[in-house]
């Protein structure tokens, strides 16, 4: 599911992405909101005040959300997303494709080398802090491969595919698990590596692709070097040259590979090669989510072997996820809420792709651990293990429902909560989520972009999803039709599960699942089904008709 690979950030901590993560740090970049007053009962009306108060905030000059530093409002769009999918509103398809077009011509993308920096201190996109945080690429992938489900168009794709092989080319870890980031300084602590001026180019390039790349990116009599942001698009360079977009395209891709490679000679910024659990599984949902939207049988691999690696290396003994690995071992042995709950999510993804129930039951085990050891009595979650002394931390646990530099805690474990309780038969998983998000103070709704997890969580609660059914054995190639074009539909929120009814056992599903896989078929045929809160469709047989049935049935007004 999307939104589990992809965050908000309200505004970002300006220190260096070579630095380490110290408890304290994290700690105290945490909004801790009064949760003296609770609701009685959930409104159905909160998400949609979340999100009527977010969209106020919107900028209609520069897209994005509001007046000063920009980042990738990754749980924003998802939101937006996921109500457009169900109301088809013109406004949220405006402000949604503004804030991508604006991210992707800007300075917070790298248009030479794919990946996207942490952000930008103007609201114009030209300004930015220059390292590149796993973290930001995942939720960049993520809102990219939104963007291109809901509207088909190209450019998105081209984005994400982009930030893809930065992440391939310097993040991937050999051996599983994602380097935390790359520097924004280069050689000497300089931050020259990544800007340029007009002599910088044609000294790059000859003539003919100077005078291209030049007028692509604005340079033209620019002396004093800045970062590159796209003035003159790819349609326009066409039109203005005679020729096909797709030759445009080509012609500008090779020169900005030759910038880049000029670029390198500068000196390549360092790359910081802890791996973080939590970050670490983001970056593994977002190559899950694009080997769903877009194929690659080396994402699903890359994610895998993520997950392998941080099942293997981080857990610690008493079942839960170490914070972090540097050094050939496992450091802080409690770990985070956020290390447990963006692991299951993962893990959760990973079933959806493979229908592996070891995935799933991996996900229960985390899940399990958390409520354990960082559930208090008022039914919120602690970002830290109640009880646990750790230098730094304070006595009374501190409980995170806002974004900051990935989802809110409790936002992040409602939303697992409310997946598992999909995806078992075990009803405690909606009841923990219910309790989760009634944990939020009332004034929670004022925090607008800042609870747009949280918004998510509780509407994926109250409103539900649709979860499609598939039922057939894993070798059959149809069972695998089905279950991609299940996963390639636009309807954010869906849960996905592909069962061999000659292996499961009914026992582990929700009733009405097991109901549906011991339905008779003259053919024994490979088959789904489509089911909201009210009703499940007739068999499906064709991945086309299935992926339209996905995204239409049950739709709210």
């Amino acid at each position: 599911m999307i939104v589990t690979a992809i965050v908000a950030l309200a505004a970002y901590a300006a220190a260096p992405a070579v630095a380490a993560e110290p408890l304290t740090n994290r700690l105290a970049a945490q909004a801790a909101p009064d949760l003296s007053v609770r609701p009685a009962q959930l409104s159905l009306r909160l998400a949609g005040e979340i999100l009527d108060i977010t969209l106020a905030q919107f900028d209609a000059v520069h897209g994005g959300f509001g007046e000063e530093a920009k980042h990738v409002p990754a749980a924003i769009l998802a939101l937006i997303g996921r109500r457009y999918a169900e109301t088809r509103e013109p406004r949220l398809h405006r402000v949604l494709t503004k804030t991508l077009d604006a991210m992707a011509t800007g300075a917070i993308r790298d248009h030479l080398g794919g990946g996207f920096f942490h952000y930008t201190t103007d609201r114009a996109w030209r300004a930015p802090h220059f390292e590149r945080l796993d973290v930001i690429q995942a939720q960049a992938i993520a809102v990219y491969l939104l963007g291109y489900q809901m509207t088909g168009a190209p450019r998105y794709r081209a984005v994400a595919e982009a930030a893809l092989a930065y992440t391939d080319r310097v993040l991937v870890r050999r051996g599983g698990g994602f380097h935390a980031a790359q520097s924004g300084d280069g050689p000497g602590g300089t931050d020259g590596y990544f800007v340029w001026n007009e002599a910088d180019v044609r000294a790059a390039l000859g003539v003919d692709d100077a005078d291209l790349l030049v007028r692509h990116f604005g340079l033209a009599g620019v002396v004093e070097r800045r970062p590159l942001a796209i003035a003159v698009g790819v349609d326009r360079l066409a039109s203005d040259a005679g020729v096909s977009i797709a030759s445009m395209e080509r012609h500008v891709r090779a020169g900005a590979g030759r910038l880049r490679r000029a670029r390198a000679a500068r000196g390549e910024p360092a790359v910081e090669s802890t791996v973080y659990a939590d970050r670490s599984a983001l970056l593994a949902s977002a190559y899950l989510e694009a080997y769903k939207v877009l194929g690659g049988d080396h994402r699903r691999r890359v994610a895998l072997d993520t997950l392998d690696f941080l099942w293997s290396r981080l857990r610690q003994p008493d079942g839960g996820m170490a914070h972090a690995y540097r050094h050939g071992r496992g450091t802080m042995s409690a770990g985070f809420l956020d290390d447990q709950m963006a692991v299951a999510a993962a893990f959760l993804d990973a079933f959806e792709v493979t229908g592996a129930v070891g995935h799933l039951d991996r996900a229960r085990a985390l899940v399990a651990h958390a409520v354990a050891r960082f559930r208090d009595a008022d039914g919120a979650f602690s970002d830290t293990p109640i009880g646990v002394a750790e230098p730094g931390v304070p006595a009374e646990p501190r409980k995170s429902f806002v974004d900051e530099d990935r989802p809110g805690g409790n936002a992040l474990a409602a939303l697992v909560l409310e997946r598992l309780s999909g995806l078992t038969s075990d009803a405690s998983y909606r009841t923990l989520a219910r309790d989760t998000l009634a944990a939020f103070p009332l004034s929670a709704h004022r925090l607008g972009p800042r609870a747009a997890s949280y918004a998510y969580a509780a509407d994926l609660h109250l409103n539900g999803a649709v979860h499609v059914v598939i039922a057939g054995k894993a070798t059959d190639p149809r069972t695998g039709a089905l279950a991609r074009g299940a996963l390639r539909a636009f309807r954010p929120g869906k849960t996905v599960a592909a069962y061999d009814p000659e292996t499961m056992d009914p026992a582990r599903l929700p009733a009405p699942v097991a109901a549906v896989l011991r339905q008779p078929t003259a053919a024994s045929e490979p088959r789904a089904y489509v089911c909201t809160s009210m009703l499940c469709s007739l068999p499906q047989l064709d991945a086309d008709a299935l992926r339209g049935l996905v995204e239409r049935l049950g739709r709210r007004p």
